[in-house]
């Protein structure tokens, strides 16, 4: 009986073994100049059927208030053969002389949540899609964040977390990672770190 019982396990253990497979990451390719300028480009948040790529564009001549003012937010959409088309400024209402920047999309790609570059109030923004055409950002407020340094931001397709990087209070270093969450009244509760397990006196930022 306990022959049987290890050759059974075996058998399982040796299934098991074969049926898994190996995660495999091919090399990064350099998007073409569509999407690459001599300018930098950071912070790439894609649409949830992939066929739509937002990202920041900082020292370009084409950004509102120009080269030297803050970033915009520039698009690329892919075409039907799978290539990303030439990138083009989002322009306004997104886009003004501040930090401009996508941190989030919901799931059926009719909201866009946005870098807070509109108001004073501490929290992030949103715009809507409307007939074919984006809504004024307004500002989902959340308490607080420190606006005097570098903040980032990742909000998930549901809008029910919001990952933060951040210099605050508590924080066991340069910048740490924060959650925030919904209270029962759908507001967004003051960000809590999320502890020594993963955060160190370092850098930990771009949270996604």
């Amino acid at each position: 009986m306990m022959r049987a019982l290890a050759v059974f396990v075996l058998a399982v253990l040796v299934g098991l073994s074969s049926s898994a497979q190996e995660l495999v990451f091919s090399e990064p390719i350099k998007l073409s100049s569509n999407v690459n300028s001599e300018d930098e480009e950071l912070g790439v948040v894609l649409s949830s059927d992939g066929k739509t790529m937002y990202f920041s564009r900082a020292f370009h001549d084409k950004n509102t208030g120009g080269k030297y003012a803050g970033t915009d937010i520039w698009m690329s959409k892919k075409d039907d053969e799978g290539n990303w088309m030439p990138a083009a400024n989002v322009g306004r209402p997104w886009n003004n002389k501040q930090s401009n920047s996508v941190i989030g999309i919901n799931q059926d790609n009719t909201v866009v949540y946005l870098l807070n570059a509109y108001s004073n109030k501490s929290g992030i923004a949103f715009s809507k899609l409307i007939n074919g055409t984006w809504s004024d950002p307004e500002v989902i407020p959340i308490p607080g964040i420190n606006r005097n340094d570098f903040v980032g931001f990742y909000v998930n397709p549901a809008f029910d977390v919001i990952l933060i990087s951040m210099k605050g209070a508590d924080s066991f270093g340069e910048e740490d990672l924060y959650v925030s969450l919904k209270d029962s009244f759908g507001r967004w509760i003051e960000p809590k770190n999320l502890g020594t397990t993963i955060n160190t006196k370092g850098f930990e930022i771009s949270p996604f």
